[in-house]
């Protein structure tokens, strides 16, 4: 859910607790681990991740409209989204954070690999703006059936939890 949410405190987390994270067996040994990534789904925030982790899902309308970020391609850009789902759940999963907690973790993250990319991470969070504000209107039509709840519940969002279940048949089977 995490990459285009909203932050309690952009300020919490700090690149250097993050790299010695990093470092801990467990986290890398989970972060080492192969993904795939499918963009076929309607995906609150932009991004998403499945129960077991080894699926991150892009939002279908962002897919669709493969936007460019300055000279970026969305091909290259998007391995930003991927590395913030990636890193939250192993966060949540080896280290048992809590959602915020891993959220501003993964958005450091996120941000280091935009920079790598020479793009300004407040161009980068500007071009995501308009389709956040999209997919938090929008219907959730298609939700994958594997998606992780797990932010949704942290964070309380009782209508996106309504909304996700209504689309997968009112399921509100157990997330981990």
């Amino acid at each position: 859910m995490s990459a285009g949410h909203a932050h309690k405190n952009p300020n919490l987390k700090h690149a250097a607790e993050l790299h010695d994270l990093m470092q801990d067996p467990a986290v890398a040994a989970e972060l080492a681990k192969p993904y795939r990534v499918d963009e076929q789904y309607d995906i609150p925030y932009l991004a998403g991740y499945s129960k077991d982790g080894a699926t991150i899902y892009i939002d279908r309308s962002l897919a669709a409209a493969r936007p460019s970020i300055g000279d970026v391609p969305y091909e290259s850009w998007r391995f930003a989204l991927e590395s913030h789902e990636h890193l939250e759940k192993v966060l949540i999963d080896q280290k048992q954070y809590d959602y915020q907690a891993a959220h501003e973790f993964a958005t450091v993250g996120e941000h280091e690999v935009v920079r790598s990319l020479g793009l300004r991470t407040v161009a980068y969070e500007r071009a995501l703006k308009p389709f956040i504000a999209t997919d938090a209107t929008k219907q959730i039509e298609n939700p994958p059936p594997d998606l992780d709840l797990t932010p949704y519940e942290d964070e309380g969002d009782v209508e996106m939890l309504d909304k996700l279940r209504g689309a997968n048949g009112g399921s509100s089977a157990a997330n981990r």
